[in-house]
């Protein structure tokens, strides 16, 4: 039953037959604080749902970042060694020699004597 049917029938009924006899509480306001409760109860349920969630949601951001930092260490450990290694493969005179050609080469007007000691 309804609480519009509840309602309309209440009016038509004594005092004594709309309340609990044993507490002196109205059957509709019972009726409507067992459905408050329900919901609660349900609210309630959903809540510690959406709790759990956000901590397995948090926990896999962490992991996640965590992923993200090593990956990142690593890239750079690569990029490092790769750097050192073609630095190992030039000589400094080599390197010098590259460096002054380089250097010529943009100021072809200027006369420059070095002397290159090996």
């Amino acid at each position: 039953m309804s609480n519009i049917c509840l309602m309309s029938v209440f009016p038509q009924m004594e005092r004594s037959e709309t309340v609990c006899r044993y507490c002196g509480v109205s059957y509709l306001i019972f009726h409507e604080f067992h459905q408050l409760h329900t919901r609660l109860t349900q609210m309630e349920a959903d809540l510690q749902e959406l709790r759990e969630a956000a901590q397995r949601e948090k926990a896999l951001r962490e992991v996640l970042e965590q992923d993200r930092t090593q990956h990142q260490e690593k890239q750079n450990s690569e990029r490092l060694s790769k750097t050192r290694k073609k630095f190992k493969s030039f000589s400094f005179t080599s390197t010098f020699i590259f460096i002054f050609s380089t250097f010529m080469h943009k100021h072809q007007n200027l006369c420059v004597c070095v002397c290159v000691c090996a």
